[in-house]
């Protein structure tokens, strides 16, 4: 007898992500035949800035479409074209189709000038021409991307394109900064830029292009031929007088076919704040935090360089070596030295009813030495045929706080020390076998944070964290099916240890913490990709497996210990009716089980007014996409 169980379960969503923008076309027509006119440039401009909005060109019947974004009313087009006569016209009306009449125009050989158009466009590379954005007051090539449309740059350097992280940063295809692009957005000079290149749906490893499709983003500066091969270099220095302050600089650049680097140093007591550069704009692992600090006040809204006396000295070399075509080696080490301090005043009044009030003055001193080094090292072999990456990385900081607050005739000093290590490698390595597409994948890492925080009384704390992610997959592809399968085996192992002392405490096990958790993934992963036609994707993705969770509680002298067998089906379906507008249905469900929390049975002295404790030590949840 054959009992055959079915359960079906089936999720339906819709939903259609428009990158808030609005549609302008219509069509370019000769004034005197009425005839269809082709190939001319048509270009949005605001007309209370003039920035560039947005451009096309008019295709064989004269049509054209633009995109601008939807909060804008009025909008300068300017029709221009070897062949016709310049045109100029506002709209407001972005309902109905525009029709422009334009002119012929009989082309003169006396004399010539090329027009070189600001943004164009081929296939998935978008280019923007510097020269068309940069003004006599961009220093650096950051301050020109900011006027790009579609790209944000921050205070660090990090850029998006289209609201999403970058995850390449390129001088002349080459990756020499890796992770802290920052270094090159912030001090390569404008004036050395001509074209900056965007790649959209870039797959940076050249195996994987005809097996594994990528929506990520990249960036490549393309330099003036007069910049390549030759050494660049910069400085500067200024001092005042009442009070003190003092700034240099010095830099030095190279950007040859087969070396890159770039090196320098920067100071000052101004209140420049140029320790972001060294930020990780791209990261692969989840850095732990602190677990206390000093009290935090109130901070104006102002910019920081307005209000707190700050220093910084921080320095970097990075260099790349071409050792063959495909092959390259890059090392990077950057040092860094802040120090900044605040003083002020809080009064707070508190209102008890029947005229009578209760008024607290405090005044807050904090001064904060940090301290930040990094290296890192890669090896890259990116070929048609293999590929091989090996990075090594380290990063420390360790910083010292001192600060008070004093009220009436108390004062409570504070002192917090901190150190924060972090080691990994990530090893990535693609080849193929008879047309299947195998992949290895492995990052190992350790971090550590010790720290003490001293009031009246002391904590102490240390926490340990241990992980190595595999993964080991295929590709293949057959006609119109993309068929790939993984799987997923990773290990993690976190410690606390903590001690809280000093005045008013006891001999308490509530007052100390010495907990682990462990955890273990095992998940099989197949997930195939049909493309029945140009414009249609149809994606299904599941994965099956188990995990297992440990943890030690030592305050109840306790183990605890779970399993649970994984499944995470989905299902979805992409439109592509241009190259910007998408249309995506989507059905997931996915349990979550959350060990990335921190564990502390034991009270913590989070600040000189918070000490807390918390027993969760795991958190179950499960996500359902509509």
């Amino acid at each position: 007898m054959k009992k055959i169980i079915s359960l079906t379960i089936i999720f339906f969503c819709f939903s259609v992500f428009v990158h808030g923008q609005t549609i302008v076309e219509g069509i370019c027509r000769y004034a005197d035949t009425n005839e269809a006119c082709p190939g001319c440039n048509i270009i949005a401009y605001r007309t209370d800035t003039g920035q560039i909005l947005s451009y096309t060109s008019s295709d064989s019947n004269g049509r054209w479409v633009l995109k601008v974004d939807d909060s804008v009313k009025k909008i300068k087009l300017q029709v221009t074209g070897f062949h016709i006569q310049t045109e100029t016209l506002f709209i407001n009306d972005f309902g109905a189709d525009v029709l422009i009449n334009v002119k012929d125009a009989k082309l003169k050989i006396k004399e010539s000038k090329v027009q070189v158009r600001p943004i164009t466009q081929s296939s998935d590379t978008i280019a923007y021409n510097v020269s068309s954005f940069r003004n006599s007051n961009d220093r650096t090539i950051a301050d020109v991307l900011e006027k790009m449309p579609g790209i944000d740059v921050d205070k660090s350097g990090g850029i998006k394109y289209q609201g999403k992280s970058i995850n390449k940063f390129y001088i002349e295809g080459l990756d020499l900064l890796g992770s802290m692009y920052g270094v090159a957005t912030k001090n390569v000079s404008a004036t050395d830029i001509v074209t900056v290149e965007v790649y959209e749906n870039h797959q940076p490893v050249r195996i994987m292009e005809d097996y594994i499709a990528s929506d990520d983003v990249a960036i490549n500066l393309i330099l003036k031929e007069e910049v390549k091969g030759s050494w660049n270099g910069s400085g500067k220095a200024g001092v005042g007088y009442k009070p003190v302050l003092w700034e240099a600089e010095a830099t030095s650049m190279l950007f040859a076919k087969n070396f890159q680097s770039i090196a320098y140093y920067k100071g000052n007591n101004t209140g420049l704040q140029n320790f972001s550069e060294l930020k990780e704009q791209v990261r692969n692992t989840t850095p732990l935090e602190t677990l206390c600090g000093i009290s935090p006040h109130f901070m104006p809204t102002i910019d920081a360089s307005r209000y707190l006396d700050m220093s910084e000295n921080i320095g970097t070399a990075n260099a790349l070596v071409k050792l063959k075509d495909d092959m390259t080696l890059r090392v990077n080490a950057a040092y860094g030295k802040l120090y900044n301090a605040f003083e002020g005043l809080s009064s707070s009044t508190y209102n008890l009813g029947s005229a009578n009030s209760i008024e607290f003055v405090e005044n807050y001193y904090t001064n904060q030495t940090s301290n930040r080094a990094v290296f890192e090292s890669q090896f890259v072999n990116n070929s048609k045929k293999y590929y091989l990456s090996d990075k090594v990385r380290y990063s420390g900081e360790w910083s010292t706080g001192h600060g008070s607050i004093s009220s009436e005739n108390e004062t409570l000093n504070q002192l917090h020390h901190s150190t924060f290590n972090v080691l990994s490698n990530e090893l990535s390595s693609s080849f193929k076998i008879n047309n299947t597409l195998l992949r290895l994948r492995s990052v190992a890492a350790y971090q550590e944070v010790k720290e003490t925080f001293s009031t009246i009384r002391e904590q102490k704390a240390l926490q340990r964290d241990f992980f190595i992610n595999n993964r080991l997959g295929f590709n293949k592809n057959f006609n119109k099916w993309d068929i790939s399968a993984n799987v997923h085996l990773d290990y993690r192992y976190k410690t606390l240890i903590s001690n809280l002392t000093g005045e008013g405490t006891v001999n308490s096990e509530l007052l100390y913490n010495d907990t682990y958790v462990s955890r273990a993934d095992l998940l099989g992963n197949f997930a195939a990709d049909w493309t029945p036609i140009n414009w249609l994707d149809i994606y299904f993705n599941a994965s099956v497996g188990g995990l297992h969770i440990a943890g030690y509680n030592h305050i109840n002298n306790t183990n605890n210990s779970e399993f649970h067998f994984v499944i995470k089906p989905s299902i979805s379906a992409e439109v592509r009716l241009n190259n910007k507008f998408r249309s995506t249905i989507v059905a997931k469900y996915e349990p979550v089980y959350d060990d990335d929390i921190l564990w502390n049975p034991g009270y913590i002295m989070k600040s000189n007014k918070i000490i807390t404790r918390s027993d969760v030590w795991m958190t179950r949840s499960h996500r359902q996409t509509y």
